[in-house]
């Protein structure tokens, strides 16, 4: 019996080395759930945000119609519910330069991987697209 035990326990103590080695050769310093669980919140929150405006829209359009069949002018309809056409190039612009700072870093960390770093550098170029809009605003107010 002690022969048996004296074969089996390097076979055993082998495997698991084995298995302890194939667990720390990744060696990632963000692990992939992190990743994951952005992700799935990215999703819900597109998900959201695509339903609350499909429900915006169609309410707006209810209002509009009841609006009109009470007799209420279309001017005034115009005014209650249409945003100012300034605004919608503004939100445009805002998330043209919101993307843009995100690929700008994205490009920076794929050809500069920095490792941890690499989220503050994403930030950053965020950012600082966020203060450029915010200077844009400041621009456009004083004209």
């Amino acid at each position: 019996m002690k022969k048996l035990f004296l074969l089996i326990y390097p076979a055993a103590s082998l495997t698991i080395n084995a298995q302890q080695s194939i667990a720390n050769s990744n060696n990632k310093i963000i692990p992939d759930k992190y990743f994951e669980i952005g992700i799935v919140l990215l999703v819900a929150w597109l998900a959201i945000n695509f339903i609350m405006k499909f429900l915006k829209t169609l309410l707006d359009n209810r209002i509009k119609y009841k609006m009109i069949e009470k007799g209420v002018s279309e001017e005034m309809v115009e005014k209650v519910l249409f945003t100012d056409k300034t605004e919608a190039k503004h939100l445009a612009y805002k998330w043209f330069l919101l993307l843009a700072g995100l690929a700008l870093g994205l490009f920076i960390i794929s050809i500069l991987p920095q490792g941890i770093f690499s989220i503050g550098i994403v930030l950053l170029t965020t950012a600082l697209s966020h203060l450029a809009f915010y200077n844009y605003l400041k621009r456009q107010e004083t004209k």
